[in-house]
């Protein structure tokens, strides 16, 4: 499967996710969008494109969620404790 087949499929299931609700944001392959509409019907209109400041905010929260997570795992693993002492 290439590439390009990939990235339609998955933005597929995106669009079609059934658990989307008002103001949630999905990836896709041209872009990030966040969904405005109200039921489980999809239609084209019900994503607007994110503006691309918010893309970039968008992506850097990611990351600091990624980070956050390690930061947690170390915690809960007591690594970060032991190394502090």
């Amino acid at each position: 499967m290439q590439a390009d087949q990939k990235d339609a499929e998955a933005s597929e299931r995106a669009t079609n996710d059934p658990t989307l609700q008002h103001g949630d944001i999905i990836a896709t392959g041209k872009g990030f969008f966040i969904f405005t509409g109200k039921d489980e019907e999809r239609r084209p209109h019900d994503f607007r494109l994110v503006p691309a400041l918010l893309t970039s905010i968008v992506r850097e929260a990611a990351r600091l969620r990624l980070r956050l997570s390690a930061v947690a795992r170390d915690l809960r693993g007591d690594r970060w404790l032991a190394a502090t002492f």
